[in-house]
C-alpha cells in the first residue's frame, strides 16, 4: 500500500483521476486546460506555447478526437471532446499508471458515451489501468475486465469478467444475496 500526503505527489508518481466534474476551464483554450498549471516553458521564464498546442494536437490525435482548433475556447466542445481534452492532460508527459475515470459518461448522449468507452478501450490498450466508476452496466460489461460492487463504501462483491451475469451484478448493486 501507498499513501500519499497530496494529490499532486500521487499524479507525478501513477495516478489521473477524472472527475465527473471535469474541471476545465470553459473560457480558456483546449492548450491552456491541458498544461494548466503545469506549462512548459523556454529559458525557465517564457510559456512555450509552440510546443504546448504541438503536444496538445498529437494527444488528442492519439485519443481519435478532432476538435477545430486548440485554441478554441473549451465551452465550444462536445461533452466527449471535453472528455478528450481531459483525459489529454494525461497522456502529455509521463503518463499514470493507473486513471480513475468517475461517471465519465453522465449526462452525455448515446453518441458521445460511445466516444467515451471507445477512449477507455484505448486508454486500456495503451497499457494504463482505468476504474472506471459508473452505475450503466451496459458501459461497464463493455469495458470491465472485473467488476467491484461498492455499497455505503463497502465491498458489496467481485465479479471477474468470464463471471459476468446481470442479475447477479444487480442483486449485489442492491444488497440481496447471490
Amino acid at each position: 500500500m501507498v499513501n500519499f500526503t497530496l494529490p499532486s505527489k500521487a499524479r507525478v508518481k501513477v495516478l489521473g483521476i477524472i472527475y465527473q466534474e471535469l474541471a476545465l476551464a470553459g473560457l480558456l483554450s483546449v492548450t491552456a486546460n491541458v498544461y494548466m498549471g503545469k506549462e512548459l516553458r523556454r529559458l525557465k521564464v517564457f510559456v512555450d506555447d509552440n510546443r504546448m498546442k504541438k503536444n496538445t494536437k498529437e494527444a488528442l490525435n492519439k485519443l481519435k478526437t478532432t476538435v477545430k482548433t486548440v485554441d478554441q475556447p473549451v465551452s465550444t466542445l462536445s461533452g466527449g471532446q471535453q472528455h478528450a481534452v481531459a483525459t489529454a492532460r494525461y497522456l502529455i508527459g509521463r503518463p499514470p499508471v493507473v486513471i480513475i475515470m468517475d461517471e465519465p459518461t453522465a449526462g452525455l448522449g448515446v453518441v458521445e458515451a460511445d466516444k467515451i468507452i471507445n477512449l477507455i478501450l484505448e486508454t486500456k490498450q495503451r497499457g494504463m489501468s482505468v476504474i472506471f466508476i459508473s452505475h450503466n452496466l451496459e458501459y461497464v460489461f463493455q469495458v470491465a475486465d472485473r467488476i467491484v460492487v461498492l455499497m455505503s463504501g463497502e465491498n458489496a462483491g467481485e465479479i471477474a469478467k468470464k463471471d459476468f451475469n446481470r442479475s447477479v451484478v444487480v442483486k449485489m448493486m442492491m444488497g440481496v444475496e447471490w
